[in-house]
């Protein structure tokens, strides 16, 4: 099994204005600097947690239909877009979207695809390295925190808050954060409002 993101969020959660705000920062000579800490902040957010916070487009990969609900990681899921399989042929087919159902209250708060009530997995299909892949679409939306409009935003209060605190860590010492070693320098109490949003377990 593997997942592959198939389009990034558009916008992150907290946009530069209100970095900067957080940052106590007036001028315009970090602001490349301040949105690349914004997303890669976003980034461990969601690396910790297992979620998706802004609204984005994965896709799950797998060889073959499972014998029970096929488990869609990143909560909370949107919806599906596509279900393809390779068939006995060698060809790609769709499985027709009012064949199967998205449970959005699965265990762990994954999301979970399953057949309609009275239905089955699609049959006409052979045993293939990445046969079977889901298109789906995750996040809590697309509203990121503004300074017009705080409280609209689409990420929960938790994760903006740890968002902050992060990206005002790195700004303070950006020389000792490298590539690859974020997590050794998180502030402890970004960890723990991030705690409040992690799911344990896994996808399977």
């Amino acid at each position: 099994m593997s997942v592959r993101l198939v389009t990034p969020p558009a916008v992150e959660p907290v946009d530069l204005e209100s970095l900067k705000r957080h940052l106590r920062v007036e001028h315009n000579e970090d602001d490349e600097l301040i949105a690349t800490l914004g997303q890669a902040a976003r980034e461990f957010g969601e690396t910790y947690t297992r979620r998706a916070w802004m609204t984005q487009t994965w896709e799950r990969v797998i060889d073959t239909f499972p014998w029970s609900a096929l488990s869609l990681p990143y909560p909370p899921v949107q919806s599906i877009e596509s279900v393809t399989y390779v068939d006995r042929n060698g060809a790609t087919q769709t499985w027709a979207a009012d064949q199967y159902t998205l449970d959005l209250a699965g265990d762990g708060g994954f999301g979970r695809l399953y057949p309609v009530f009275g239905g089955v997995y699609p049959t006409d299909l052979r045993w293939h390295p990445g046969g079977v892949v889901v298109r789906f679409v995750a996040g809590y939306g697309d509203v990121p925190e503004t300074l017009a409009d705080p409280l609209a935003a689409s990420v929960p209060a938790a994760g903006r808050a740890a968002l902050k605190l992060i990206v005002g860590h790195l700004y303070a010492h950006r020389e000792e954060s490298v590539v690859g070693t974020i997590i050794s320098t998180i502030p402890f109490s970004a960890r723990t409002l991030l705690a409040t949003m992690r799911l344990d377990g896994g996808c399977y």
